[in-house]
């Protein structure tokens, strides 16, 4: 008996390179070990307490610094009150006169040595305008701003 065989037909197929396969899939997913699991809580829970510490010290240093500050202001209050009181000592008319007499050499005049001048009163007669110049008339037309281009003068 002959028997006819199947015919089967093949198709060409393109497979992927290997690394190409590698790339594109999924890599499986690797399970982490339970000590980098509460090594990771552990830094979760103490960051914030370190955060807090650090502002904390940051804080104490500001007000130290504020402190300091305060304590040299009042230093410097007390020592302008003091400054303040030499100005006005050596400001005094009569440690003036002292100086001027003891050290200077100077006397004080006798009521024969004094005169009183009288003066008239002073009046300013008004001047006339000084005529502008052609170049500050025509400096004056370039260069006016818009508000002062419609003002009369």
């Amino acid at each position: 008996m002959v028997a006819v065989a199947a015919r089967t037909r093949t198709y060409p197929v393109l497979m992927p390179d290997r690394g190409a396969r590698d790339a594109g899939a999924l890599p499986r997913r690797r399970r982490s070990s339970p000590m980098m699991r509460v090594l990771a809580a552990a830094v979760l829970l103490a960051l914030p307490a370190i955060v807090y510490v650090g502002q904390s010290t940051k804080a104490a240093r500001a007000g130290y610094g504020i402190l300091t500050l305060r304590q040299d202001v009042g230093a410097l209050q007390a020592e302008h009150a003091r400054l303040l009181v030499a100005v006005t000592a050596l400001k005094s008319p009569e440690r003036i006169e002292r100086v001027a007499v003891r050290d200077l050499g100077m006397i004080k005049p006798h009521p024969q040595q004094m005169a009183a001048l009288i003066l008239p009163p002073i009046t300013l007669a008004a001047q006339p305008a000084a005529q502008p110049t052609v170049w500050q008339r025509l400096g004056a037309l370039l260069l006016r701003r818009e508000a002062q281009a419609g003002e009369s003068h």
